[in-house]
């Protein structure tokens, strides 16, 4: 989210703006950057607000416009002719027209109010749920400059056109990544790969950015170049996948055969040895990275190992085995300097021939094991 100060000085901006041309601004657009503003943070410590037409009271609908707090309203101009714009002005009410009632003579001032008026929605006008007598009353109650009663009409106006707003918000996903702490279309995202209620909200269920990649990574059917899809993508880096990859499969001990003992029926249990070959159990994948830099960040050490196994494992679980290669081109594989250079068994290269084409691919291990061993040290 942008810093409040950004917001705050790009909402005075949009408001100034919208008061000299109003009839420039388009409704749904102008509630839109309203929102944006409720959900940064201020100057005047108001915090995060909730969406519009998400208010429990009015108390919760206030933003800061140029470093003071301002209350937020919607109204509707009673207007009986075809609207040239859906919104025809912004109305300040200033604080000294807000008398405190005299029960609560402690109470806080009021803040300003900005009052915004709209035509082609509400109780009044040729669309309006109340009849067109109506309209006309409260037209020339304007005119004589009594305003009661459509302030009275705008109570009921406020919070319509707020859950109209509301109703169009949540239906459009680019309106919802605007607020990312209430993004309901990125909690949609994630439920397509297991991870969109509210339990994990705060915790590293799967890598970041993941979501980009639910269409690929969400369905039954794992393969090969799906996962390629998403590890090019997420880490942006060339790679390939070499499937059936020999392995030795270590049985278990109380697998093991004990001659008149156990597990000794001929073409039942019975087996030779402690290991079998296999491969139909075991990937490989391989990296290629651009530089030295990017290779020590796919190493059991570097920043991007583990998120490289979180991926794998929250994509196919621990059905298979796998590891990873890494390659590099050969003129990037430097020296081994002592003091100053060089991973003993990663890149402590002795006299490496810096001017072969080709790739150097040496490192070949199990991120996911790597994390084990590392963390029972």
């Amino acid at each position: 989210m942008a810093p409040a100060h950004r917001v705050t000085e790009a909402a005075v901006s949009y408001f100034k703006d919208f008061e000299q041309q109003p009839w420039r601004f388009d409704f749904f657009d102008l509630a839109r950057h309203i929102e944006r503003s409720l959900g940064s943070g201020s100057s005047i410590s108001l915090g995060p607000r909730p969406r519009i037409g998400d208010s429990a009271s009015r108390k919760d609908e206030t933003i800061d416009i140029d470093g003071r707090a301002v209350k937020l309203s919607f109204g509707q101009d009673p207007w009986m002719a075809f609207p040239g714009s859906n919104v025809s002005a912004a109305q300040w009410r200033p604080r000294n027209d807000v008398i405190s009632p005299e029960f609560d003579q402690d109470a806080p001032p009021e803040p300003d109010r900005l009052h915004f008026v709209a035509k082609f929605l509400g109780l009044l006008g040729p669309q309006g749920a109340l009849p067109l007598s109506q309209t006309e009353e409260t037209y020339g109650w304007l005119l004589e400059h009594d305003s009661a009663y459509a302030h009275f009409l705008d109570i009921f106006n406020n919070r319509f056109l707020q859950l109209f707003y509301r109703a169009w918000a949540d239906a459009r996903p680019i309106v919802q990544h605007d607020r990312p702490d209430c993004d309901r279309f990125g909690a949609y995202v994630n439920s397509v790969i297991g991870v969109g209620s509210p339990a994990f909200a705060n915790v590293s269920a799967a890598p970041s950015g993941i979501s980009l990649y639910a269409g690929v990574l969400g369905t039954r059917i794992k393969s090969s170049s799906r996962l390629k899809a998403a590890i090019r993508g997420l880490f942006g880096v060339a790679v390939e996948i070499e499937e059936l990859v020999g392995g030795w499969l270590v049985f278990e001990e109380s697998d093991l055969s004990r001659i008149g003992r156990k597990n000794c029926g001929l073409g039942s249990d019975l087996m030779l040895g402690a290991a079998s070959f296999s491969v139909q159990d075991r990937f490989r994948i391989r990296i290629i990275v651009e530089n030295i830099a990017r290779y020590r960040d796919f190493l059991p050490a570097g920043e991007d190992c583990r998120k490289l196994a979180d991926l794998v494992f929250f994509h196919i679980g621990e059905e298979m085995n796998w590891d990873v290669e890494i390659a590099l081109p050969a003129s990037q594989a430097t020296p081994v300097r002592l003091g100053e250079a060089g991973e003993l068994g990663w890149t402590s290269w002795m006299a490496p021939d810096l001017e072969a084409g080709g790739l150097r691919s040496e490192a070949r291990f199990n991120p996911a094991e790597c994390a084990r061993r590392k963390a029972a040290i």
